[in-house]
């Protein structure tokens, strides 16, 4: 299963925070699920990369090279995908596959542990914060393409704690939801009561008649790591 993960980036916050990520990362990696994720090299993003990827062992990195001649982009290890508008691609350097019939055709087992899939805007790999335990990189150009590609290529998605970026994506998920572009769960990881405030907003943007039907037909709410893994476990 493709699990997206929606996350800080920042690195001062609770410590609490980083444990349950690299508890979940490594219960992803445990389990042969696959990771999609921003990517980034930072924060909680960081975290459950670092969990996910040493699991249980470091990951060999591929020694070829994966470029797009009209996007400038190089890759160093694992499968690049290219995503366009006429479909996507998927190369590895390593093992000399391509593919152009849609790149979850490669996105998916790699044997008993599934992939570290990191979907990163080109700004943010210029800066030299893209994660060197990725897998399999899609790049990007801006936000609103890594949010589309995130959802693409999950099959559910669970929002850690974060700031103003995981509730962009959080929103987005959850309003194509209640218009039909998609059935797939989110499921907002409460560690630490870190959802509480946000879980309100949404019981009294309901009781105001403000959200068609009920918020928790779109987003679910995990109060611990038994939650978390059960409500995964249903979906697969």
């Amino acid at each position: 299963m493709n699990i997206g993960i929606f996350c800080s980036a920042n690195d001062n916050i609770e410590r609490e925070y980083f444990d349950r990520t690299e508890e979940f990362g490594r219960w992803c990696a445990e389990n042969g699920h696959s990771i999609v994720f921003g990517g980034c090299n930072m924060g909680l993003m960081g975290c459950v990369a670092e969990a996910f990827g040493a699991y249980p062992h470091p990951l060999p990195k591929g020694k070829g090279d994966c470029s797009s001649s009209s996007k400038g982009l190089n890759g160093s290890n694992g499968l690049c995908v290219q995503e366009g508008s006429s479909g996507s691609s998927v190369q590895d350097g390593s093992r000399g596959l391509s593919s152009s019939n849609g790149s979850r055709d490669l996105i998916g087992s790699r044997g008993a542990k599934g992939n570290l899939i990191g979907v990163v805007p080109r700004i943010v790999e210029r800066g030299g914060r893209m994660s060197d335990r990725l897998t399999v990189h899609i790049p990007c150009d801006n936000l609103s393409d890594r949010k589309d590609l995130l959802l693409a290529h999950s099959d559910v998605v669970v929002a850690l704690p974060g700031g103003i970026g995981t509730l962009d994506e959080v929103f987005t998920v959850a309003a194509a939801h209640t218009i039909g572009y998609h059935q797939k769960l989110i499921i907002l990881y409460n560690i630490g009561d870190f959802w509480n405030t946000l879980i309100a907003l949404l019981d009294d943007l309901q009781q105001r008649g403000m959200i068609r039907g009920h918020w928790k037909d779109y987003i679910s709410v995990a109060n611990s790591f038994e939650e978390l893994t059960a409500m995964i476990t249903q979906e697969a």
